[in-house]
C-alpha cells in the first residue's frame, strides 16, 4: 500500500491487479491489469511486492511486482515498465540441445523464456509458471514447454499443440511436473504424474504404466546407454525399473530430502542423488545391484542441494546449491568452488551444450548463466580448483591465525587481497596481505565464529585461488 505524501486520501493498494482510490479507501477502481481484459487499461505484471512514492519526486509512484519494477504517475493510466535488464528471473528448469541456438527456461510467474545466442530473446505466452523444458535434440524447432502442475505443449515452430489434454483423464502432477525426452529415441517422451506415461509420437498419443505410486513423480531419468532402466522420485523415494517399466522396485533412503537424482552416462545401473539438506548427507550414488548408497559429499557446506548433473564426455559432475555451483572431476579428492562471476545465488537446474562445451545455470532470482566446461579449467564461471600448486593453509581445522603458503610465481611477492567467505555466502572476513620471498604469509582472521569457509586469495594479475578452510 501507499499513500501519496501530496494527498492522503490518494492510496494504492497493490494484489493481483492494482487498486486506487481517492477519498481514503471509501471506494476503489482498478489503476492497471494483469491481463488484457479492459481495453482502456495499461497491463502491468501480476502479483504486487511493494509501492512507494519517490521522496524526490512525489508524484511518481513506482511499484514492484513478480514481473519487475514499474513507475507511473498517480492520477494517469500510463504506467513505464523499467524492467528491461535487470537479470532477476527465477528459473525452475531449463533446457539445451547441442544442435539449438537457443536455451528454454521456465520462470517463476514468467512464462517459459526463450534465450537465442543472437542476444534477441523471446518470451512463449503460457500464461503462468514456466516450468519444466524440453529441446528435441533430433530438430530443434520443436521444442517442449509447461506450466504448473504438468500442462504440457509442444511447439512446431510457432505453432504449439497441448499434449498433455491427450491423456485421459487428464491428470495433475507435481508443481514442476517432469517430462523429459528418450535420450536414444527423440519422438519418445516420458511424464510423471502419479503414474508414469510415455508416448512414441511426440506426446499425440500416450500409454501409462501400470504402477500407480502413492503420490506425483518429481524427477525422471532414463539411462542414456538402456532405456529400459528407468528411475523416478516419488515421495522422497527412488524408485527404478530395469524392464522399461513393468516392474518397479524402490530404494531405501534414510539421510534427508532428495532433491534430484541423475544417471551414470557410463553405466545404467548407476544413479547419482543430491540432497537439500542442511545438515547431513549432500551427494550420494549408488548402484542397483547394492543394497546401500554410498556417501559422495566430501566437504560441501553444510546448505541445501537443488541440481545435479554429469559430464558424459569426462564424468565431471555439477551440483547446483543456494549459493552457487561446485564441482568436482574423476581424479579431485573434493568438490570445489565453480563461482568465478556467478553470483551467490540458488541453482535450481543445470544442462550441458556439448558443441559449445558450455555449462548453463538456471537460478532462482538471478536469472541464466553460462560458462565454458570445467575441464581444463580455465574460463567462464569457474574457479580455480584447490590444488596443492596455488595455496594451501595450516593448520588446516584451525583457528584464526592461519599460515598460507603458494609455490605459484603469480604470488610469490605479490600483494594479495582475502576474502573469508561462509556457507551462506557472506564475507565474514577480509584483508591485504603479501606473500614473502618464500611464498608464505601469516594471517590473523580475529575470531569468527566456528565453521567452513572458503578461503579466497586474488591478485591483480591472476583469477582468485581458494581453499576450504574449517575454524574451530
Amino acid at each position: 500500500m501507499a499513500i501519496s505524501p501530496l494527498d492522503s486520501n490518494s492510496v494504492y493498494i497493490g494484489g493481483v491487479n492494482t487498486w486506487h482510490s481517492n477519498n481514503g479507501g471509501n471506494t476503489w477502481k482498478i489503476a492497471s491489469q494483469w491481463t488484457n481484459n479492459i481495453s482502456t487499461l495499461e497491463v502491468v505484471h501480476a502479483d504486487k511486492h511493494f509501492m512507494g512514492y519517490n521522496p524526490l519526486s512525489p508524484h511518481t509512484l513506482f511499484e514492484t511486482n513478480d514481473g519487475g519494477v514499474y513507475k507511473t504517475a498517480p492520477d494517469t493510466s500510463y504506467w513505464v515498465d523499467l524492467s528491461n535488464g535487470l537479470g532477476i528471473t527465477q528459473f525452475y528448469r531449463i533446457a539445451v540441445a547441442d544442435n539449438a541456438n537457443y536455451t528454454l527456461g521456465g520462470a517463476q510467474d514468467n512464462d517459459t523464456k526463450i534465450v537465442r545466442t543472437t542476444n534477441k530473446n523471446d518470451e512463449v505466452r503460457t500464461s503462468g509458471d514456466g516450468m519444466e523444458c524440453n529441446i528435441d535434440y533430433s530438430d530443434s524447432s520443436i521444442y517442449y514447454v509447461a506450466i504448473q502442475y504438468g500442462n504440457i505443449t509442444r511447439y512446431v515452430g510457432t505453432s504449439g499443440t497441448n499434449i498433455s489434454r491427450n491423456i485421459t483423464p487428464t491428470p495433475t502432477g507435481a508443481w514442476t511436473t517432469p517430462y523429459i525426452i528418450d535420450p536414444a529415441t527423440p519422438s519418445t517422451l516420458y511424464v510423471g504424474y502419479n503414474k508414469l506415461y510415455h508416448s512414441e509420437d511426440r506426446g499425440s498419443n500416450w500409454t501409462a504404466y501400470t504402477k500407480l505410486f502413492s503420490g506425483n513423480i518429481d524427477r525422471i531419468v532414463v539411462s542414456p546407454l538402456n532405456s529400459s532402466y528407468i528411475f523416478v522420485l516419488v515421495s522422497n523415494l527412488v524408485w527404478y525399473s530395469t524392464d522399461a517399466g513393468t516392474t518397479w522396485t524402490s530404494m531405501n533412503n534414510f539421510f534427508g530430502t532428495i532433491s534430484d537424482i541423475v544417471a551414470d552416462p557410463n553405466n545404467p545401473d548407476h544413479i547419482w542423488a543430491t540432497y537439500a539438506n542442511y545438515t547431513g548427507k549432500k551427494v550420494m550414488d549408488r548402484h542397483i545391484s547394492d543394497i546401500t548408497w554410498h556417501d559422495d559429499s566430501g566437504t560441501l557446506p553444510n546448505i541445501p542441494l537443488h541440481s545435479i548433473v554429469i559430464d558424459k564426455v569426462d564424468g565431471t559432475k555439477y551440483v547446483g546449491t543456494d549459493v552457487g555451483i561446485f564441482y568436482r572431476d574423476t581424479v579431485m579428492n573434493d568438490w570445489a568452488l565453480y563461482n568465478n562471476g556467478l553470483p551467490v545465488v540458488q541453482v535450481n537446474d543445470m544442462a550441458i551444450n556439448y558443441a559449445t562445451g558450455e555449462i548453463w545455470a538456471g537460478t532462482y532470482g538471478r536469472g541464466m548463466w553460462k560458462a565454458a566446461k570445467a575441464n581444463p579449467p580455465t574460463a567462464g564461471i569457474s574457479q580455480i580448483p584447490y590444488s596443492t600448486d596455488v595455496i594451501a593453509v595450516s593448520p588446516n581445522p584451525g583457528h584464526g591465525h592461519l599460515r598460507v603458503s603458494t609455490t605459484s610465481q603469480w604470488l610469490i611477492n605479490k600483494q594479495v587481497d582475502m576474502r573469508l567467505i561462509n556457507a551462506a555466502g557472506i564475507t565474514a572476513w577480509q584483508g591485504i596481505n603479501s606473500f614473502d620471498a618464500s611464498g608464505h604469509m601469516d594471517v590473523d582472521m580475529g575470531k569468527p565464529a566456528s565453521g567452513q569457509y572458503i578461503l579466497e586469495v586474488s591478485a591483480q594479475s591472476m583469477a582468485a585461488r581458494t581453499r576450504v578452510v574449517i575454524l574451530r
